[in-house]
């Protein structure tokens, strides 16, 4: 960000928030824009960020931001644009996070929205005691491709009249932002869990892959698609750090087995289990 943008930010008093608890709950949640187009739309995004009191701005190779429209759109919010966090990869992006969801209204049968904005607020509140969350917003003209999603495979979707779906990002912003805020005025408990980071279950979902393949679990024509159930299946349960190493651990033994059994040639005895999933004699 060039001195020239920031000289033109308005330098304001820190806003009086009466609930202190509401401030930090939603400072545990960050929003991403992956390669937005237009830098007046970035600036029209940190503008309905600031009014719902979010405050974290993540942007993904974003365009150049130092334009009249992005000053003009950006009003008093430059400040988020400015600090925001800039990167050149996704999966580094959301790396930190616990809770990572996508926006898209590109739904099939294998695809279905998990959350509306209100539905999320509901849910993700109470589990930001100790977690940070993240919200993808796509392009503007295509939106998320398959691969991101797959990289936060919650879904969060809009409803709008069917006449006319379309909302531009600002927009869209600006309806999960205000659910977000209206739902912490009253801070909920805090589950006081911390769910594993959006890195570690990478690293889970990278042993466990070739593992699947190996195995023919995952069919090696099109291993994504049933991967990508249980991606969601995953991030659903929100496992904590012990449960993701307690799962990269069955993948070690798994590695280790399927080495001995191609080194011994045989299977040693131990316990089998048929295609079905359930126990089968011993072998």
């Amino acid at each position: 960000m060039s001195s020239f943008l920031k000289e033109r930010v308005i330098s304001q008093p820190e806003k009086k928030i009466e609930l202190q608890d509401k401030k930090d709950l939603l400072s545990r949640i960050a929003i991403c824009l992956v390669e937005p187009i237009k830098g007046g739309n970035v600036g029209s995004v940190a503008r309905a960020m600031k009014n719902s009191g979010l405050s974290r701005l993540i942007l993904v190779n974003p365009p150049e931001l130092d334009t009249p429209e992005c000053r003009m759109m950006g009003m008093d919010a430059l400040d988020l644009v400015i600090n925001a966090e800039v990167h050149t990869d996704l999966k580094e992006a959301i790396a930190p996070f616990d809770i990572c969801v996508s926006t898209t209204r590109r739904l099939s049968k294998n695809r279905r929205p998990d959350f509306s904005p209100r539905s999320f607020a509901a849910h993700v509140l109470p589990l930001l005691g100790d977690s940070q969350a993240v919200i993808l917003f796509g392009r503007e003209d295509k939106g998320l491709s398959t691969k991101e999603i797959d990289l936060a495979p919650l879904i969060l979707t809009i409803p709008s009249d069917e006449a006319y779906e379309s909302l531009n990002i600002s927009q869209a912003v600006m309806v999960i932002a205000h659910e977000l805020f209206v739902a912490a005025v009253e801070p909920p408990d805090y589950t006081g869990r911390q769910p594993a980071a959006s890195e570690q279950i990478e690293r889970f979902f990278g042993q466990a892959r070739p593992l699947l393949l190996e195995c023919g679990f995952l069919l090696a024509e099109n291993p994504d698609w049933i991967l990508r159930a249980f991606r969601k299946m995953v991030h659903k349960a929100r496992l904590d750090h012990r449960e993701i190493k307690i799962l990269r651990g069955v993948c070690s033994n798994m590695e280790w087995y399927l080495s001995h059994v191609a080194k011994v040639g045989e299977r040693d005895g131990e316990g089998y289990m048929d295609r079905s999933g359930g126990p089968a004699d011993n072998k």
